[in-house]
């Protein structure tokens, strides 16, 4: 029994699944304007605040939509022949999904004033390298096996 208070005592545990293990304060979603969220919180009042389940979201399109594209372009293209094809796409599919999912997230207290003046959070702007470099490796990725097939030879990159 000591065991099962120590999971119920687990972040998350209470929060009711996947969550940042990284010691972050950033999983609060946002409130949607809607009517369309999870039950998960307390409101000043003391009543019930529908939020986005924005760490679902995050499983699904860095996790789960990331490994069937990855895995589609690896045993059905010949995208494991184009060096850096595969790593650009997961680089390009986690930051576009980090990026999109960041509009269902409460941004950091101390960096709110970021988000009014520009309308994109932190989160955001430390994506858009990653984007840029998983762009740049995918549209690249053709001729990087040209370069390494002479020196390497053709048996290298079948």
């Amino acid at each position: 029994q000591a065991g099962s208070s120590a999971l119920r005592d687990a972040p998350a545990y209470r929060e009711g699944g996947i969550t940042r293990r990284d010691g972050a304060q950033r999983s609060v979603a946002r409130i949607p304007p809607v009517p369309a969220g999870k039950q998960e919180g307390r409101a000043a009042n003391g009543g019930d605040v529908a939020r986005h389940p924005s760490q679902l979201y995050e499983a699904g399109a860095e996790g789960l939509l990331m490994a069937i594209i990855l895995w589609f372009m690896f045993w059905k293209t010949d995208a494991r022949y184009k060096p850096g094809l595969l790593f650009g796409s997961a680089a390009l599919i986690y930051g576009v999904s980090r990026f999109v999912i960041e509009y269902f997230r409460e941004p950091d207290a101390h960096l709110q004033h970021l988000v009014e003046q520009t309308g994109l959070s932190m989160g955001q702007y430390l994506t858009m390298p990653m984007i840029i470099v998983g762009l740049y490796l995918v549209l690249t990725a053709a001729g990087r096996r040209q370069r390494v097939e002479p020196v390497a030879g053709p048996n290298s990159v079948v």
